[in-house]
Protein backbone atom coordinates (compact mmCIF):
# COMPACT_ATOMS: atom_id res chain seq x y z
CA UNK A 1 0.00 0.00 0.00
CA UNK A 2 1.43 3.35 -0.95
CA UNK A 3 1.91 6.20 1.43
CA UNK A 4 -0.66 8.33 -0.46
CA UNK A 5 -3.30 5.59 -0.19
CA UNK A 6 -2.60 5.21 3.52
CA UNK A 7 -2.88 8.99 4.05
CA UNK A 8 -6.19 9.05 2.14
CA UNK A 9 -7.60 6.27 4.35
CA UNK A 10 -6.43 8.04 7.53
CA UNK A 11 -7.90 11.31 6.25
CA UNK A 12 -11.25 9.62 5.51
CA UNK A 13 -11.19 7.97 8.95
CA UNK A 14 -10.55 11.34 10.61
CA UNK A 15 -13.37 12.88 8.58
CA UNK A 16 -15.67 9.97 9.47
CA UNK A 17 -14.63 10.23 13.12
CA UNK A 18 -15.29 14.00 13.14
CA UNK A 19 -18.60 13.46 11.37
CA UNK A 20 -19.64 10.80 13.91
CA UNK A 21 -18.69 13.08 16.82
CA UNK A 22 -20.59 15.96 15.21
CA UNK A 23 -23.73 13.79 14.90
CA UNK A 24 -23.38 12.68 18.51
CA UNK A 25 -23.06 16.29 19.67
CA UNK A 26 -26.07 17.34 17.61
CA UNK A 27 -28.09 14.43 18.98
CA UNK A 28 -27.10 15.38 22.54
CA UNK A 29 -28.05 19.03 21.96
CA UNK A 30 -31.38 17.99 20.37
CA UNK A 31 -32.23 15.62 23.24
CA UNK A 32 -31.24 18.25 25.82
CA UNK A 33 -33.35 20.85 24.01
CA UNK A 34 -36.34 18.51 23.89
CA UNK A 35 -36.01 17.69 27.57
CA UNK A 36 -35.73 21.41 28.32
CA UNK A 37 -38.80 22.08 26.18
CA UNK A 38 -40.73 19.30 27.90
CA UNK A 39 -39.77 20.69 31.31
CA UNK A 40 -40.75 24.21 30.19
CA UNK A 41 -44.02 22.85 28.82
CA UNK A 42 -44.72 20.96 32.06
CA UNK A 43 -44.04 24.07 34.12
CA UNK A 44 -46.14 26.18 31.77
CA UNK A 45 -49.17 23.89 32.04
CA UNK A 46 -48.82 23.52 35.81
CA UNK A 47 -48.81 27.33 35.96
CA UNK A 48 -51.89 27.44 33.69
CA UNK A 49 -53.66 24.92 35.90
CA UNK A 50 -52.85 27.08 38.93
CA UNK A 51 -54.35 30.08 37.15
CA UNK A 52 -57.40 27.93 36.39
CA UNK A 53 -57.71 27.11 40.10
CA UNK A 54 -57.52 30.80 41.04
CA UNK A 55 -59.99 31.84 38.34
CA UNK A 56 -62.40 29.29 39.86
CA UNK A 57 -61.80 30.67 43.35
CA UNK A 58 -62.76 34.17 42.24
CA UNK A 59 -65.81 33.19 40.20
CA UNK A 60 -69.28 32.76 41.67
CA UNK A 61 -71.81 30.27 40.29
CA UNK A 62 -75.50 30.29 41.23
CA UNK A 63 -76.12 27.88 44.13
CA UNK A 64 -78.72 26.13 41.97
CA UNK A 65 -75.85 24.73 39.88
CA UNK A 66 -74.88 22.38 42.71
CA UNK A 67 -76.95 19.61 44.28
CA UNK A 68 -75.65 20.33 47.77
CA UNK A 69 -73.04 22.51 49.55
CA UNK A 70 -70.25 19.96 49.12
CA UNK A 71 -70.97 18.94 45.51
CA UNK A 72 -67.79 19.02 43.40
CA UNK A 73 -66.78 21.83 41.11
CA UNK A 74 -66.17 20.06 37.79
CA UNK A 75 -63.30 21.24 35.57
CA UNK A 76 -63.42 19.79 32.05
CA UNK A 77 -60.36 19.84 29.80
CA UNK A 78 -61.04 19.89 26.05
CA UNK A 79 -58.40 18.86 23.54
CA UNK A 80 -54.81 17.76 23.84
CA UNK A 81 -52.41 19.26 26.29
CA UNK A 82 -48.72 18.47 26.24
CA UNK A 83 -48.35 17.26 29.80
CA UNK A 84 -51.11 14.86 30.84
CA UNK A 85 -50.58 15.18 34.60
CA UNK A 86 -50.33 18.97 34.70
CA UNK A 87 -53.96 19.38 35.79
CA UNK A 88 -53.97 16.39 38.17
CA UNK A 89 -52.69 18.37 41.15
CA UNK A 90 -56.04 20.21 41.17
CA UNK A 91 -57.85 16.95 41.96
CA UNK A 92 -57.04 17.19 45.68
CA UNK A 93 -57.90 20.86 46.13
CA UNK A 94 -61.13 22.45 47.32
CA UNK A 95 -62.89 25.70 46.55
CA UNK A 96 -65.44 26.91 49.12
CA UNK A 97 -65.55 23.38 50.60
CA UNK A 98 -66.24 21.91 47.17
CA UNK A 99 -63.78 19.28 45.97
CA UNK A 100 -62.44 19.78 42.46
CA UNK A 101 -63.17 17.11 39.89
CA UNK A 102 -60.97 17.22 36.77
CA UNK A 103 -61.75 15.25 33.61
CA UNK A 104 -61.02 15.21 29.89
CA UNK A 105 -63.93 15.86 27.51
CA UNK A 106 -64.29 15.05 23.83
CA UNK A 107 -65.11 17.94 21.52
CA UNK A 108 -68.33 16.44 20.20
CA UNK A 109 -69.69 15.51 23.63
CA UNK A 110 -71.93 17.82 25.60
CA UNK A 111 -70.58 19.83 28.49
CA UNK A 112 -73.37 19.12 30.98
CA UNK A 113 -72.03 19.00 34.50
CA UNK A 114 -68.95 21.11 33.67
CA UNK A 115 -68.52 24.29 35.70
CA UNK A 116 -65.19 25.23 34.12
CA UNK A 117 -64.10 24.30 30.59
CA UNK A 118 -60.45 24.72 29.64
CA UNK A 119 -60.04 24.68 25.85
CA UNK A 120 -56.46 23.75 25.01
CA UNK A 121 -54.36 25.31 22.28
CA UNK A 122 -54.75 22.18 20.14
CA UNK A 123 -58.37 23.21 19.47
CA UNK A 124 -57.63 26.67 18.04
CA UNK A 125 -59.38 25.85 14.75
CA UNK A 126 -62.48 24.52 16.53
CA UNK A 127 -62.86 27.16 19.23
CA UNK A 128 -66.03 28.71 17.80
CA UNK A 129 -67.70 25.30 17.49
CA UNK A 130 -66.74 24.38 21.06
CA UNK A 131 -67.97 27.67 22.50
CA UNK A 132 -71.28 27.31 20.64
CA UNK A 133 -71.82 23.93 22.40
CA UNK A 134 -71.31 25.36 25.89
CA UNK A 135 -74.46 26.62 27.54
CA UNK A 136 -75.37 27.46 31.09
CA UNK A 137 -73.21 28.54 33.98
CA UNK A 138 -69.79 27.65 32.62
CA UNK A 139 -66.51 29.50 33.04
CA UNK A 140 -64.58 29.08 29.78
CA UNK A 141 -60.79 29.51 29.85
CA UNK A 142 -58.17 29.00 27.15
CA UNK A 143 -54.64 29.78 26.05
CA UNK A 144 -55.84 30.23 22.46
CA UNK A 145 -54.99 33.66 21.04
CA UNK A 146 -57.99 36.05 21.00
CA UNK A 147 -60.12 33.57 22.97
CA UNK A 148 -62.13 36.34 24.63
CA UNK A 149 -62.90 37.83 21.19
CA UNK A 150 -64.55 34.53 20.23
CA UNK A 151 -66.78 34.77 23.32
CA UNK A 152 -64.65 32.89 25.85
CA UNK A 153 -64.68 34.27 29.39
CA UNK A 154 -60.94 34.25 30.23
CA UNK A 155 -58.02 34.13 27.82
CA UNK A 156 -54.51 33.28 29.01
CA UNK A 157 -51.49 34.66 27.22
CA UNK A 158 -47.76 34.85 27.77
CA UNK A 159 -46.34 38.35 27.55
CA UNK A 160 -42.61 38.88 28.12
CA UNK A 161 -42.31 35.45 29.73
CA UNK A 162 -45.13 36.19 32.20
CA UNK A 163 -48.59 34.67 32.26
CA UNK A 164 -51.32 37.28 31.84
CA UNK A 165 -55.06 37.09 31.19
CA UNK A 166 -57.96 38.98 29.66
CA UNK A 167 -61.60 38.78 30.71
CA UNK A 168 -64.75 39.05 28.60
CA UNK A 169 -67.15 40.35 31.24
CA UNK A 170 -70.10 40.35 28.83
CA UNK A 171 -69.60 36.64 28.19
CA UNK A 172 -69.29 35.95 31.94
CA UNK A 173 -72.61 37.69 32.53
CA UNK A 174 -74.24 35.78 29.66
CA UNK A 175 -73.17 32.57 31.39
CA UNK A 176 -74.62 33.81 34.69
CA UNK A 177 -71.23 34.08 36.40
CA UNK A 178 -69.97 36.76 38.77
CA UNK A 179 -66.26 37.49 38.48
CA UNK A 180 -64.66 39.02 41.57
CA UNK A 181 -63.47 42.63 41.26
CA UNK A 182 -60.16 41.44 42.75
CA UNK A 183 -59.65 39.15 39.76
CA UNK A 184 -60.75 41.82 37.28
CA UNK A 185 -58.15 44.26 38.68
CA UNK A 186 -55.39 41.78 37.80
CA UNK A 187 -56.54 41.33 34.18
CA UNK A 188 -54.58 43.11 31.44
CA UNK A 189 -57.88 43.87 29.71
CA UNK A 190 -61.57 43.57 30.49
CA UNK A 191 -64.01 43.54 27.58
CA UNK A 192 -67.53 44.65 28.44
Amino acid sequence: MSRNTLMAIVSRCRFGYRLAISFLLLAFIFISFQQGSAAESANEYILKSTFLYNFSRYTEWPLSEFENPDSPLHICIVGEYPVKNSFKHLQNKKINNRPLLVSQREIDKNFLGCHVVFVSLSEKFKVEKILSQITGYVLTVSDISSFVSYGGVIGLQTIRNKMRFSVNLKSAKQHGLKISARLLRLAISVEE
